[in-house]
């Protein structure tokens, strides 16, 4: 008799996502509040687990503790993404004194936005007050560009972008403008409780000197060194800027669009997917510099400064945690699968970032993975007798990729590509080439730029193969969800797809188990 495998961290882990979604059911008293019950019913049950000693109860606490989680995260992301509070009036701001919490990231064609944590105020009459909170604000495109490769060359009167460090995440600057000015069509994660703040063009970002720690600073020096050298390589190296950096400033215009509508968008945003090939070509390079523990602890370091250096992900902490938490089980002697790995992933990152919970690319980082862990080895059973092993692995783990995450897509972008599951298959390992050729590149040109120019043809030639695959994937017809209705019935049919899969799935090991009886004989 087989014991059937229990996963007690999956009843710690669903229980804080129930929550966190839920939370805008409930304000900061209420989640405090709620916290308080959830902590006196738990220590009810760890009192009458004392008294009536039932199995369940185990599963009982890690549920309750799972709540009591959630509500803990709750109140934290309430903390992070606290108001603007302060004296000053706000139809009188002028100056923002402020640290940027994340890169600037483009919010139309005409504006940056970045989230900031505010410190000092300055009104139209020259009084200053002191502040506290967040706000979003929007730069002008023309303001974050001017420091970079490339946007200055029409506005000769500006610093040249070598003597000035780009605006980045840990920057401290003093920017002009007013306070609920709305430049673009856009709806923050909490309506009402950011303060969005529109930034004029005469504003000067911050120098090199101005920020929060060193490692800022090295960070963005390091990111404007690769914008320099990518800049050289023209549409190639926009491209490959976008997959070490997820920087899409140089890339080609209408490839962005032409991935997302191919069903490619996680080609191009940082995922576990780039971290997987960064591991993969570190591992390689350390087995053959030093063996394989050196290999391990070689791809560790590096899978962190990149993360590092690619700024914060919710797909690559995903990833890091993942890979981080494998190799201490595994040095601790700890055996554990895969699903328990991903669960107990998703719970330290929530506890270290909760906010991430509500990022889209959270949640189809988990989704995907989540598909490929379960639906792909469905699929890949399903399909063994009559499809080779290699392509089967592939292919079933696009599909359950894919359809795990249709619900997700369905309300973020309302628009699903079923050419995605093919297009994966074709593209992904064109991309790992890509990406591997060109930290090749890089690390050549450092050394002996022109071996480095006399490749990079080729690598050009790559870029445009790579390029046309996915314009022609994007021309393939895509299913448009227009109304609530139409999202749902994705979400229905989707659950059906899985449920089916299941079942075929049972029925082929069913049916092959006898079979599996005689093979030895």
């Amino acid at each position: 008799m087989v014991r059937e495998k229990n996963h007690p961290v999956l009843f710690l882990s669903v229980p804080p996502l129930v929550i966190l979604y839920a939370g805008q059911l409930f304000d900061r008293n209420g989640a405090v509040t709620a916290a308080v019950v959830i902590l006196v019913l738990f220590s009810l049950v760890l009192s009458a687990e004392r008294f009536i000693p039932v199995r369940s109860f185990r599963l009982v606490r890690f549920v309750f503790f799972g709540f009591l989680l959630g509500f803990g995260m709750l109140v934290a992301i309430y903390h992070q993404s606290r108001p603007l509070i302060t004296l000053a009036p706000r139809n009188r701001i002028a100056v923002l004194t402020c640290e940027l919490v994340a890169d600037p990231a483009p919010a139309g064609p005409d504006y940056y936005r970045s989230r900031v944590q505010t410190h000092v105020l300055q009104t139209i009459s020259g009084d200053r007050f002191s502040a506290t909170g967040n706000a979003d604000v929007f730069f002008p495109a023309n303001l974050v560009r001017q420091s970079l490769p490339g946007g200055l060359a029409h506005r000769p009167n500006r610093v040249r972008f070598r003597d000035q460090a780009p605006m980045a995440a840990g920057s401290q600057i003093i920017a002009k403008g007013s306070i609920l000015t709305i430049p673009v069509n856009y709806q923050p994660e909490n309506p009402g409780s950011v303060a969005r703040f529109t930034v004029i063009p005469e504003s000067i970002p911050a120098t090199g000197e101005q920020w929060v720690s060193p490692l800022a600073g090295i960070r963005s020096r390091l990111r404007l060194s690769l914008m320099r050298m990518l800049y050289d390589w023209k549409e190639s190296g926009g491209f490959l800027l976008a997959l070490l950096s997820g920087n899409r400033d140089y890339i080609e215009p209408g490839l962005a669009l032409a991935f997302r509508n191919a069903g490619l968008s996680h080609v191009l945003a940082l995922s576990g997917m780039h971290l997987s090939i960064i591991g993969g070509i570190a591992l390689g390079f350390g087995m053959g510099a030093g063996g394989r523990k050196f290999s391990i602890r070689f791809s560790l370091l590096v899978l962190c400064l990149f993360v590092w250096f690619a700024g914060n992900s919710p797909s690559l902490d995903r990833a890091l945690i993942m890979a981080l938490l494998a190799a201490f089980l595994r040095s601790s002697g700890i055996r554990t699968d895969i699903l328990s790995l991903l669960a107990c992933s998703c719970l330290i990152q929530l506890c270290a970032s909760p906010e991430h919970a509500h990022s889209p690319a959270f949640m189809l980082s988990y989704a995907a993975l989540l598909g490929i862990i379960l639906a792909g080895k469905w699929i890949t059973d399903i399909l063994e007798p009559w499809i080779p092993a290699r392509v089967s692995t592939a292919l079933s783990a696009s599909i359950g990729a894919q359809l795990f995450t249709v619900p997700v897509v369905a309300v973020t972008f309302g628009v699903l590509s079923p050419a995605g599951i093919v297009a994966a298959c074709v593209v992904s390992p064109f991309v790992t080439l890509y990406l591997a050729a060109g930290l090749f590149l890089i690390g050549l040109g450092g050394f002996f730029p022109r071996i480095a120019g006399l490749v990079l043809p080729a690598y050009n030639s790559l870029y445009r193969l790579i390029s046309t695959i996915v314009y022609r994937f994007a021309s393939f017809p895509r299913i448009v969800l227009k109304d609530l209705s139409a999202m749902l019935a994705a979400g229905i049919l989707c659950f059906a797809g899985i449920v089916l899969l299941y079942v075929l799935h049972e029925r082929t090991c069913a049916r092959r188990a006898p079979d599996a009886l005689f093979t030895g004989l």
